[in-house]
């Protein structure tokens, strides 16, 4: 923790007083109060105990945009993917460190079509696996524990952060020593964990800690695509998967697919009620 994360809690314990209790509070009394919360007894006391960041240092962003360039038979890597931000990757290697033993939270933001998942299994393999020497393959959810692999346990992989449950278990995991990367439907997906964690009642906090230690990173992805066929075939393979997901044979959810996406729709519809 840091002198700004009890500077953020300040601003935003200010807001609420005043919304919640019609009360006017100053930026200095606020500050005075997370000093208390603390168990320091002035704000003072608090930035000599945590420490003021040093004068021409700050942390890399918490935040960053990457537009990846769609290419045909191109196998995604951490190098194709991140081939112009050369930044971002120094950034993942540090993250994903297991030599550090502090966790992390790498989150993958963006909507739907944008290669979010595949960049998610890249980070977590290139970065984490591979580095260990071990090819251990990635469950959906998680990365679990073996004799061959004892560092198992430090590695989780949540396919999407869909429920506030699921935010709360992202940050705990992180805070624990976890090195969590994970898929989140935003456009800023760090705001939007934040969110899900108010809504949780609990994890905020872990989340402040987490960003005072730079352990936390947002990327929102675009996919640049060369021409309309590409992105309409990986639609296309994208509802069948869905469609066999759901019970569909490969021929099935090929014939469906073709149809066009209200007809996947339906089918999706009609299976879940019949489920």
């Amino acid at each position: 923790m840091t002198s700004d994360s009890l500077k953020s809690r300040a601003k935003r314990l200010r807001t609420a007083v005043t919304d919640m209790l019609k009360v006017p509070v100053t930026h200095s009394q606020s500050l005075e109060l997370v000093a208390k919360e603390e168990n320091f007894p002035n704000w003072d006391a608090a930035c000599a105990s945590y420490g003021r960041p040093k004068q021409g240092q700050s942390a890399a962003p918490a935040t960053t945009n990457i537009r990846v360039s769609v290419q045909s038979n191109q196998t995604p890597s951490v190098a194709t993917i991140f081939s112009a931000h050369e930044p971002t990757i120094a950034e993942l290697n540090r993250l994903m460190d297991l030599s550090d033993t502090r966790g992390a939270l790498v989150l993958i933001a963006g909507p739907t079509m944008q290669g979010r998942t595949t960049t998610a299994n890249v980070i977590m393999g290139e970065l984490a696996l591979e580095r260990t020497g071990t090819r251990e393959r990635l469950s959906r959810t998680s990365v679990r524990p073996d004799e061959d692999f004892p560092l198992g346990h430090r590695l989780k992989l949540i396919d999407e952060i869909r429920d506030d449950r699921i935010a709360f278990e992202a940050v705990a995991y992180a805070l624990a020593g976890v090195k969590v990367v994970a898929v989140i439907h935003a456009r800023d997906g760090l705001e939007r964990l934040r969110v899900l964690l108010r809504s949780y009642g609990a994890g905020e906090s872990f989340l402040d800690q987490l960003l005072a230690e730079g352990q936390a990173l947002s990327v929102f992805q675009e996919l640049d695509w060369p021409d309309a066929s590409m992105l309409h075939q990986a639609r296309t393979k994208r509802e069948e998967a869905m469609l066999r997901q759901h019970g569909l044979d490969a021929d099935q959810a090929q014939m469906v697919a073709a149809q066009g996406s209200k007809a996947v729709l339906d089918t999706l519809l009609s299976s879940g009620a019949s489920q």
